[in-house]
């Protein structure tokens, strides 16, 4: 079995007194169903058992993570599936021998350490904090940050501050979720702007995307229409977007349509700007404001729809001119 040469080697390695890193990146268990996840306990189960039987965990750090959650299907239209594809879990085990030096150079023992990791465990971070809390390992000490931007991340095993932002973390808008998403109420918009208008704009705004992107493909793709709005909720930020317009809202759509001919689920978050009356009670949305922001999601099987588009940016939404001719 691959993991018992893992240990074997882990083992060769600690008796010739060398340091270590094992990497084993598992992908296709999970990738296309979910379920599947039970076939990897037995495994996982193993290899942790032989760990901890041979001792190696006595000043080796186990870091137990996922890249992302399930990026397709229809648990991503469930509130949980939302979040876990955007807030994938890590279990880190720190070995009792651990030392590590703070920001001040203070040494620090494991006892420290992990109520170090336990507090940041409720503290915003991101995929640059693991990269500088790799660089606290080897190093010894916590990596230097620029004040007030840490562009290259912050040390799980260092304090993080409890006000961190997605900004400052290095999360882009379309993976922050620190405001919830609630449902857009379009019938307490300002009479103006109808609820019908503005899903409407909406939705004009995320196709002409997608056309946009398709444009370049025109003789292989088919340009897309709406079937459908799935989803469409705002989120509860009411971050301030214009300093000249107290009442000037910068926040998120986040919007999900069924679109034709390929009867795909598309996900898209939609930044906007909102304006509030003077009571509060009413939002208009700025059309002239609206950006989609990141990636577009695909969160149904897209399989051959688009291989006359393999491996281009617009792969998971073209639907092959070819597949619209023999229908």
């Amino acid at each position: 079995m691959y993991y018992d040469y893992l240990i074997d080697q882990m083992l060769a390695l600690r008796e010739r007194g060398q340091h270590f890193l094992n990497f084993i990146h598992l992908s296709s268990i999970t990738h296309d169903l979910l379920n599947y996840a039970q076939y990897a306990d037995g495994l996982v189960e193993h290899f942790l058992e032989r760990i901890f039987a041979n001792r190696l965990h006595q000043k080796t750090l186990i870091l137990f993570y996922s890249d992302h959650g399930i990026r397709y299907g229809p648990i991503l239209r469930t509130d949980s599936g939302f979040q876990e594809s955007r807030m994938p879990f890590m279990y880190v085990y720190v070995p009792e021998g651990m030392r590590l030096k703070d920001a001040q150079g203070r040494w620090m023992d494991s006892r420290e350490i992990r109520a170090v990791f336990t507090a940041n465990s409720r503290r915003l971070s991101s995929q640059f904090d693991v990269h500088a809390t790799l660089r606290h390992l080897l190093k010894g000490s916590p990596p230097p940050s620029t004040e007030g931007s840490e562009l290259y991340g912050h040390s799980l095993f260092s304090p993080i501050p409890a006000n961190r932002t997605c900004e400052q973390a290095g999360i882009p808008a379309e993976f922050c979720l620190c405001s919830p998403y609630i449902d857009l109420n379009l019938t307490d918009e300002a009479a103006s702007n109808s609820s019908k208008e503005t899903s409407d704009a909406l939705t004009s705004h995320l196709l002409d995307y997608l056309n946009g992107k398709l444009r370049p493909f025109s003789s292989r793709c088919t340009q897309l229409t709406l079937m459908r709005v799935v989803t469409l909720k705002i989120s509860a930020d009411l971050s301030q977007g214009d300093d000249n317009n107290p009442r000037k809202r910068r926040r998120q759509i986040l919007l999900r349509v069924q679109t034709a001919p390929n009867k795909g689920i598309i996900e898209a978050i939609i930044l906007v700007n909102t304006v509030q009356n003077g009571n509060g009670t009413t939002t208009a949305i700025e059309r002239n404001s609206l950006r989609v922001a990141g990636e577009v999601i695909r969160l149904d099987r897209y399989a051959e729809q688009s291989r006359c588009a393999a491996n281009t940016e617009v792969e998971t939404f073209c639907y092959c001119k070819n597949l619209s001719r023999g229908r």
